[in-house]
């Protein structure tokens, strides 16, 4: 009986708040009217950056936009600070995470700071992908722009406010988040760069834990275990799916959308970090296995992409060369190594990916022939 009544509180979902609070109906009412002049302004610092280019090509770099002219390293921690407590303070709150995303733009429009228009540069990108990944996959996941059951109702009452909905989404969503990017963001001729570099990138690491964190310390408390836990500090004590209770969507997401919604985050980070610390050759050599994987195409497929590439192009240099080298040789060790120990396991995979594959796909008078079909059972 114990152990039921423990799966039963591990399982059972957080209910949400029944109705939004007035200020964050306030938010949603006003935040469209701030959309222009903000944009005005973060477009003109991008114009700065473009016409300061040419004289940082020249060997003369560009002074760095610091908070009151500190010093900075000073800059970077005091705005870091002020990063963590928007992102503490709207888990707190039970916001959702678009809110620490916009009150971060609106940081930027006021400090017009590099570390700071660089972070929201990069949570632009996570929040479009977050957001409108799942949406792809969840149609229903809209209705968290309404508040789901915190809205009070889980469609809108008429298609006039339905259409007001998807307006406000692509000016208040789409439209900024597309424009940071383009302004701000990597492009052909700037590269992968964003403004201060790669500490915008490890500043905008933690925000989604700090406000995981919040969360879970502003919702009830839960018996047992221990203090993180009880705390509901993720991710000892708090699921990724539980966050629905911010966003009040009916009925819930599956958990693979929540780890999409929350790792979209880490994967922008971390590739966004390689792109600017990572030799070129490195990049290619990393983005041809990921694409292999991808596609849930075998390693070896992979390295003899990597192979052919470094063998016939002249565009690669040493760093690509040697991952070949090396990523041939534990190849090797590996397949050659899993034949001595699994005898079965080459005519196995022959079958998988050989005979099995042209009975299912192959014309009838390929996959009817007896020494296909006699091939394939002996390998089965």
């Amino acid at each position: 009986m114990a152990l039921e009544t423990k799966e039963t509180n591990e399982t059972k979902p957080l209910s949400c708040k029944s109705q939004w609070s007035w200020q964050l109906k306030l938010w949603k009412s006003r935040l469209p009217v701030v959309v222009v002049p903000l944009l005005a302004s973060l477009r003109n610092l991008a114009e700065e950056r473009r016409l300061a280019g040419p004289l940082a090509a020249d060997g003369f770099e560009p002074p760095v936009r610091t908070v009151s002219g500190l010093p900075r390293e000073a800059s970077y921690c005091v705005e870091f600070a002020l990063l963590c407590g928007l992102a503490a303070s709207t888990g707190t709150l039970q916001l959702p995470f678009s809110v620490t995303w916009w009150l971060i733009l609106l940081a930027a429009f006021v400090l017009e700071t590099d570390l700071t228009v660089g972070v929201a540069t990069v949570l632009s990108l996570s929040v479009l992908l977050g957001w409108y990944g799942v949406r792809l996959r969840h149609p229903h996941a809209v209705m968290a722009l309404w508040g789901g059951s915190r809205g009070g109702s889980a469609e809108p009452k008429d298609g006039l406010m339905w259409l007001c909905w998807q307006a406000w989404d692509l000016v208040v969503h789409l439209l900024p988040g597309v424009l940071m990017l383009y302004w701000h963001g990597p492009s052909l001729s700037r590269g992968p760069c964003v403004p201060a570099g790669i500490a915008a990138v490890a500043a905008s690491l933690p925000l989604n834990m700090l406000w995981l964190w919040s969360l879970g310390g502003s919702l009830p408390t839960q018996p047992g275990g221990t203090w993180a836990v009880r705390r509901r500090l993720w991710p000892w004590g708090l699921r990724l799916s539980e966050t629905n209770a911010v966003y009040g969507v009916e009925p819930l997401l599956p958990d693979g959308a929540w780890a999409w919604i929350f790792g979209s985050h880490w994967l922008v980070c971390a590739v966004w970090a390689a792109c600017l610390t990572l030799p070129r050759d490195v990049l290619l050599a990393y983005s041809v296995f990921m694409g292999h994987g991808l596609l849930w195409l075998p390693f070896t497929n992979a390295w003899w992409a990597v192979f052919l590439i470094a063998v016939f192009s002249s565009g690669v240099g040493p760093y690509f060369r040697g991952i070949a080298a090396c990523c041939g040789a534990t190849t090797a060790i590996g397949w050659y190594g899993t034949q001595m120990l699994i005898p079965y396991a080459l005519p196995c995979l022959l079958g998988a990916w050989i005979f099995d594959p042209v009975e299912r796909r192959a014309p009838t008078w390929v996959s009817s022939r007896s020494a296909v079909r006699e091939a394939s059972r002996r390998t089965s």
